[in-house]
């Protein structure tokens, strides 16, 4: 990493150097049919980080090892510019598992912007929609963040009801989704807050799979679309804990500006005295896994009568109330529940489910799970359980090293943390593959400090 200091003019910052700070610098917009196309959106393709301080602040730069600092004058301010080392290798951040559902490149946000100008509509407007955020006076405001915008292709499936999920033909679309995440990193309150996602365990999934093969009840899944934007509010969750209410706000990029804008209640938003305030935590913030698993555990125990398992609070299962014979069970992995029962009742409690977070996107009999393939056979209700698709999806490390190296020597750091994804890949493939588990360990055994043979 290298670094140089340079003097810049203080009306040149942002009000807020906290955010600035933190992110790298976004290009010049060019117009193109009407819309202002943000070029580079992506951060993660920079390479140098800015940092800005000005008045006294410029005492907490650091300059190096150097006898002579460089000190502002008066209406100038010191700005500092970290950037990569020029002996630094590209492409050492690589993707560990290929899927279908990837992010959009640099270049795909440019071809397709129309349908991405869409997403950024879509997306600000569920968060309207869910009540998510309000106005609020920027003067005074503690706790600020930013955002940052992820375009995915997403292969979605309609479904208008519950009902509806069990006719046998689909329509699946390719879609570009987008998603706007608050940095929760720069949360002030981040360190002291409690983090928790509800995830079943291994043998729960297995348990519930076994039930239904017994019992000869047909397997589905569903996932809660848009589920962290769908948890308690905060004053909910401080009135549930007792906790300090939570105080949250956020910026948009400046070209957002004109979609919010196009929002009922939104047309007068001024960014200089106006900031975004978050009624409930939103995607990227530290307590909204939290927050969804306590909004959907209290509609399974409210409204479906379903009851936690005392060895694995995220599976749950209903018993009906003369007979006490099992009627249903359901695992939840975050926003992502697999199910199975007595079909009447899985459907009536997916349909309460439904009334509180909206449509559900269901299948039924042959669906992936988990990343789990679940093959279900209708006339026995036999499943057969598989991760071929996504044992072919993973990468394997391509890095210099492996060929140049001897195969005793340490791993540098860059392949070590590439070996540290591929372990953890490989590792959850053992649901499925126990045949590997004992070579899995193995390699577990010098996950601190592997060598190139490994």
């Amino acid at each position: 990493m290298t670094q140089s200091v340079i003097l810049s003019l203080t009306a040149d910052v942002y009000q807020h150097e906290h955010v600035y700070a933190a992110n790298v610098r976004y290009n010049d917009f060019k117009k193109e049919e009407g819309e202002h196309i943000p070029l580079n959106h992506d951060n993660d393709h920079y390479d140098e980080v800015e940092l800005y301080f000005h008045g006294d602040a410029h005492k907490l730069a650091y300059q190096g090892d150097e006898e002579e600092v460089t000190l502002p004058g008066t209406g100038e301010t010191l700005k500092t510019v970290y950037k990569a080392s020029k002996h630094k290798k590209a492409g050492t951040k690589k993707t560990v598992v290929e899927r279908a559902d990837h992010n959009l490149s640099p270049q795909e946000v440019k071809a397709h912007w129309t349908e991405v100008a869409a997403a950024v509509q879509k997306e600000l407007e569920t968060w309207a929609n869910l009540q998510c955020f309000t106005r609020k006076q920027r003067h005074g405001t503690r706790n600020m963040i930013d955002v940052r915008w992820v375009f995915k292709w997403k292969n979605e499936l309609a479904v208008s009801s519950v009902a509806d999920s069990t006719a046998k033909d689909k329509d699946w679309a390719r879609v570009i989704r987008g998603r706007f995440c608050l940095r929760g990193l720069k949360d002030l309150d981040s360190e002291f807050l409690e983090s928790y996602a509800g995830t079943a365990r291994k043998h729960s999934q297995r348990i519930l799979c076994s039930e239904a093969v017994q019992r000869k009840w047909d397997v589905a899944t569903t996932d809660i679309s848009k589920a962290f934007l769908q948890g308690v509010t905060y004053q909910e969750l401080a009135e549930l804990t007792g906790e300090p209410l939570r105080d949250v706000n956020f910026d948009l990029p400046k070209w957002c500006i004109p979609y919010l804008q196009r929002i009922p209640g939104f047309e007068d938003f001024d960014p200089t005295k106006e900031v975004l305030h978050c009624e409930k935590p939103g995607t990227g913030c530290n307590d909204a896994p939290r927050c969804f698993a306590l909004k959907l555990a209290k509609v399974t125990q409210d409204l479906c009568k379903m009851k936690q398992c005392t060895v694995d609070h995220e599976l749950c299962y209903l018993h009906e109330e003369n007979t006490q014979r099992l009627m249903a069970l359901m695992a939840k992995h975050v926003d992502d529940l697999k199910i199975t029962g007595d079909k009447k009742t899985v459907i009536w409690i997916l349909q309460q489910i439904e009334q509180v977070f909206g449509k559900l996107k269901i299948e039924w009999n042959n669906f992936t799970n988990c990343g789990i393939k679940h093959v279900q056979n209708v006339d026995d209700k036999s499943i057969t359980l598989d991760q071929i698709e996504y044992i072919k999806g993973i990468k394997t490390i391509q890095h210099g090293d492996l060929t140049t190296q001897d195969s005793q020597s340490f791993c540098s750091p860059e392949v070590h943390a590439l070996y540290w994804s591929i372990l953890g890949a490989i590792n959850f493939a053992t649901l499925t593959r126990c045949d590997i588990a004992v070579f899995v360990s193995a390699l577990q055994r010098v996950a601190s400090k592997p060598q190139i043979i490994h």
